[in-house]
This record gives C-alpha cells, structure tokens and sequence, in this order.
C-alpha cells in the first residue's frame, strides 16, 4: 500500500504544493516528504485530516494506494479488470474537481 504516493497525486491533481498541505495540517515539510515518499507512516487521524484538506474522499486514497499483491489470489483476476477502470474513474472526479 502506497498511501504516500496516493497522498501526492491527489495534492498534484488539486494545484497545492506540499508545504500548503504541510501549513494546513500542521506539519513538517520533511514530516510530509518522508511520508509521500514511503519512508514513513501516517495516522488514521492525519489521513483523515489530509483527504479533507484535498477534498477528496478517504475511500478514493485507500483505494489508489492499494496495490495488486494486497488483493487475495483469487481475487486478482478481478482487480485486474476493476483497477483500471475504477482509477479512470477517480482521475475523472478528481480533475472535474479543478476544473
């Protein structure tokens, strides 16, 4: 799971640097970069409070953070199939939320 990078596109996709996002949630650049950047771990209270800043729902997060080795064996077929359309779908609520 990549909350991270998840984490960053979502900043990316709504026009916010990470030190707007750092402002707003009370925390270090340096906090906020190991953090996209996989080397650290976020709570559920600061995720929380991230999605909210973006605008964007937890749910949305989670699911582009997840990765296929996440997913029961027999369950990845279908991932394979969803996971693609379901984040066609996110990169369009997202940027319908820019426009």
């Amino acid at each position: 799971m990549n909350i991270g990078a998840a984490i960053r596109k979502s900043r990316i996709r709504q026009g916010m640097t990470q030190q707007e996002l750092c402002t707003r949630m009370g925390l270090t650049q340096s906090f906020m970069s190991q953090i996209e950047s996989g080397k650290r771990e976020t709570t559920t209270k600061q995720l929380k409070k991230v999605a909210l800043i973006l605008d964007t729902p937890l749910e949305l997060i989670m699911f582009m953070s997840m990765d296929r080795d996440q997913v029961l064996p027999e369950n990845r077929k279908f991932y394979d199939i969803v996971k693609p359309i379901i984040n066609d779908w996110i990169e369009q609520i997202l940027e319908s939320k820019t426009d």
